[in-house]
C-alpha cells in the first residue's frame, strides 16, 4: 500500500462508539480505535468509520466487492487505517482550520496500483455550499476570502450569487479588495452595473478606482468617469482625469492614411 502524508500531525480527541450490526463494531475513544469486522464490504465499513471518526473517505465506491476482516483494539486512528487499507493505495490529508490543531480530515482510496501518479482532489473542491456560506461569515478574514475564491471557481448560479453578495457586504475593505481581484482572475463575470456601483459609491477609494478601470470598454464609461471627477479622493479624481484624456485622444485620433482637414 502506498500512503502519502500531505501535511500536519494527528491531533484528534473524540470519544464515540457505534455498533451497527453484530458483525461490525466500531469505537473511537480519545483517538484510539477498536474495530471488529468480518467480511464487511469495504465501502460500508469506511462509511461507518468516517461517520464515527469525522473523516471523509473518497473513492471507496471504486473498491467494488472487496471485503474487510479485521480486529483491532485501542489502536491509534492512523495506524489502524494503515492496517485497514493495506491492500489499497491511499492518500491521507491532514488540515487545520479556525485556529484548531491539524487533524486527519480526508482519505482518498484507490484500487491497488491505481494511486500511481495521481493526486487527490482538494477537499475544498467538493465542499458543499452551506459550509462555504458559513465560512463567508467566519470571523477570520482569510477564511472568508478563501471561501470566496473557491466559490468563484464554480460555474453554478448559486455560487455566483454568493460571490457577488460577499463582494457587496464584506466589512473589511482590504479583504474586499482581495475578493474583487480574486473574482477578476476567475471565469466569473461581474455585472457592469455592479462595477458602476463600486466606481461611484463604494466606501473604499481603492475599489472605486479599480472598478473605474474595469469599465473602460463600457458604453457608459464617459459618464461614470465624469462623475468620478468629483470623487472625494484625489487619487480617484486623478485617475478619472487621465482616463478621460485617453478617451478624448482616441476619439479625435485621425485614422491611418487619412489627411486631417484644415478648416479656414
Amino acid at each position: 500500500m502506498q500512503i502519502l502524508l500531505l501535511s500536519g500531525i494527528l491531533a484528534f480527541g473524540l470519544s464515540q462508539s457505534d455498533a451497527t450490526e453484530d458483525e461490525l463494531f466500531l469505537e473511537l475513544r480519545d483517538g484510539q480505535l477498536t474495530i471488529r469486522a468480518e467480511d464487511e464490504p469495504a465501502e460500508l465499513l469506511l462509511a461507518e468509520l468516517g461517520r464515527v471518526a469525522g473523516v471523509t473517505f473518497r473513492g471507496a465506491e471504486e473498491l467494488g466487492n472487496d471485503l474487510i476482516s479485521i480486529e483491532l483494539t485501542d489502536v491509534g486512528l492512523e495506524p489502524a487505517l494503515r492496517e485497514i487499507l493495506e491492500e489499497w493505495d491511499a492518500f491521507f490529508f491532514y488540515g487545520s482550520g479556525g485556529g484548531e490543531p491539524s487533524r486527519l480530515q480526508a482519505v482518498w482510496v484507490y484500487p491497488s496500483g491505481r494511486g500511481q501518479g495521481l493526486a487527490p482532489v482538494a477537499t475544498e473542491e467538493w465542499e458543499n455550499l452551506d459550509d462555504l456560506g458559513r465560512k463567508l461569515a467566519d470571523r477570520e478574514p482569510y477564511v472568508r476570502l478563501r471561501a470566496l475564491e473557491i466559490l468563484a471557481k464554480r460555474g453554478d448560479d448559486e455560487s455566483h450569487r454568493m460571490v457577488l453578495d460577499a463582494m457587496r457586504t464584506e466589512a473589511d475593505d482590504a479583504i474586499r479588495m482581495k475578493m474583487v481581484t480574486a473574482v477578476l482572475g476567475s471565469s466569473l463575470e461581474v455585472p457592469p452595473d455592479l462595477w458602476k456601483t463600486f466606481a461611484t459609491i463604494d466606501r473604499s477609494e481603492d475599489i472605486r478606482a479599480f472598478a473605474l478601470l474595469q469599465l473602460e470598454d463600457h458604453p457608459d464609461f464617459r459618464n461614470v468617469a465624469s462623475a468620478a471627477l468629483t470623487d472625494p479622493s484625489p487619487g480617484v479624481r486623478g485617475l478619472a482625469e487621465m482616463l478621460i484624456e485617453e478617451l478624448d485622444a482616441q476619439e479625435f485620433e485621425v485614422p491611418t492614411g487619412q489627411v486631417p482637414v484644415q478648416q479656414e
